[in-house]
């Protein structure tokens, strides 16, 4: 079953409607080996519980982050990722899931949304517990160079996902 397509016309459909800009998507990647390296000075990320588990995130740099907050909040004279702009981003994130996880109802896969997080800094990385695969949807908006990172897999019993910041 296709996890990775409701997520990235959720997210496609939240930029859109907030930025009147539609998402230029790249090649996808898949991951098997970690840590897998984020790439970026900012992640949001929101996790997912039900009959999919897993996390959602999107990594961006520090310029595209406050952009976003700019455009999608009002987010006035932000020099650098303060708590306003975490908690635009959050929203932002919340919004992605929500619609996500809409979208994997209307194929009979009811999930939850764990509370959104924004995390910072220069050497982000995703950690996984095997057999986990991560999935890398590049994606640009206005320019700007965004990641989708979507860890998905049905429910299992006992095999917990788990990420760290070093």
């Amino acid at each position: 079953m296709d996890f990775i397509t409701p997520f990235a016309k959720a997210v496609g459909y939240v930029l859109e409607m907030n930025f009147s800009a539609r998402p230029q998507w790249g090649k996808p990647a898949a991951h098997t080996e970690y840590p897998l390296a984020v790439g970026r000075g900012v992640v949001a990320r929101v996790g997912i519980t039900g009959a999919v588990e897993g996390v959602m995130a999107v990594g961006l740099h520090e310029k595209t982050a406050m952009g976003i907050a700019t455009a999608y909040g009002g987010a006035r004279g932000v020099s650098h990722v303060n708590d306003e702009v975490r908690s635009l981003l959050r929203e932002f994130i919340n919004m992605a899931s929500g619609n996500a996880i809409a979208r994997l109802a209307e194929q009979g896969l009811v999930c939850d949304i764990t509370t959104p997080e924004v995390i910072t800094g220069h050497s982000l990385a995703i950690h996984c517990a095997p057999p986990a695969r991560t999935a890398a949807l590049p994606f640009s908006l206005n320019s700007e160079e965004l990641i989708l990172f979507l860890t998905l897999r049905r429910a299992v019993p006992d095999a917990p996902l788990a990420w760290r910041v070093f």
